[in-house]
């Protein structure tokens, strides 16, 4: 929760970018009425593509194809994704490329809560609720090398999640947290980075505790890990390792060895510093991860 210019206190988050799975989405403009998109049940994404039908005045039906080898509910963005590359899909079908800030609106008008990962180029502090920047923090975060698993059991859906009603002192923290994250990114400190998202986890950890969090915490610490973070609402945690230090390769398998003797699987590693841009393969089809 932080504060505006106005004073009004906003929800609002940093996304980790994870370079390991996405979502390609390919549009077609059809003669049939109305929206269809494959594999059935997949709502948010019909949302955004009656939004975004809507707001670029498409007049022709539309048939979208999803393929995404992201795990839903477990806080890795795949509703996201979805949403994201379907606004982009049927922008592209239509001869259009859409703003990054005209898209995160659509996101959040499609899912209630969205992801920044439509901001390509930047790290921001997202409103996820609104859909809009509140702080414009660089152009990238420092390299880490990251390792993840499940800290919980079974899957959950954001929207189903009560709000949590952080108390001043929470807030004064968060505003904290905030300044300490804007020096980290300027600095290209990874970890002043990684203090930030463990004090954010730990927050977290008082509201919405998640079952495994400290076993979790121990394999990071016995690894050297610089810190951690967390899914806010979801089950993911990420173990997090200075990507510059060429003993953090050692360090985050040694981090994984100890994850699986604890049956904390499936874990993965990732580095945030990997680029796999957006590819549109041909009008119409798009990628987000």
């Amino acid at each position: 929760m932080f504060y505006t210019e106005g004073g009004k206190p906003v929800r609002a988050l940093v996304t980790m970018p994870f370079h390991g799975g996405g979502t390609t989405a390919f549009a077609q403009m059809t003669t049939e009425d109305g929206i269809r998109v494959l594999p059935a049940g997949r709502w948010k994404a019909f949302r955004a593509a009656e939004l975004t039908r809507r707001a670029l005045r498409i007049k022709a039906g539309l048939r979208i194809t999803l393929s995404s080898d992201l795990p839903p509910g477990l806080g890795m963005g795949s509703s996201t994704a979805d949403v994201v590359s379907t606004i982009h899909a049927i922008a592209g079908a239509a001869g259009r490329q859409l703003s990054e800030s005209r898209v995160a609106g659509l996101a959040v008008q499609a899912e209630k809560a969205a992801d920044s990962l439509m901001f390509q180029s930047k790290v921001v502090l997202f409103a996820q609720r609104e859909g809009r920047v509140i702080e414009d923090l660089g152009s990238r975060l420092p390299s880490m090398i990251v390792v993840g698993c499940c800290c919980d059991d079974g899957t959950v859906e954001t929207l189903g999640q009560a709000l949590i009603e952080y108390t001043p002192a929470d807030q004064r923290e968060f505003e904290q947290l905030r300044r300490r994250i804007r020096a980290a990114v300027r600095d290209d400190d990874a970890s002043a980075l990684a203090s930030v998202a463990t004090n954010s986890a730990l927050i977290n950890q008082r509201y919405i505790p998640k079952r495994r969090f400290s076993e979790f915490m121990e394999v990071a610490e016995r690894a050297g890990a610089l810190g951690v973070q967390i899914s806010h609402s979801g089950t993911v945690a990420g173990i997090i390792f200075d990507g510059r230090d060429p003993e953090s390769l050692e360090r985050a398998a040694l981090a994984r060895r100890m994850l699986s003797l604890r049956a904390l699987e499936p874990n993965w590693s990732f580095r945030t510093d990997e680029r796999f841009p957006p590819i549109r393969l041909r009008q119409g089809k798009y990628r987000d991860a």
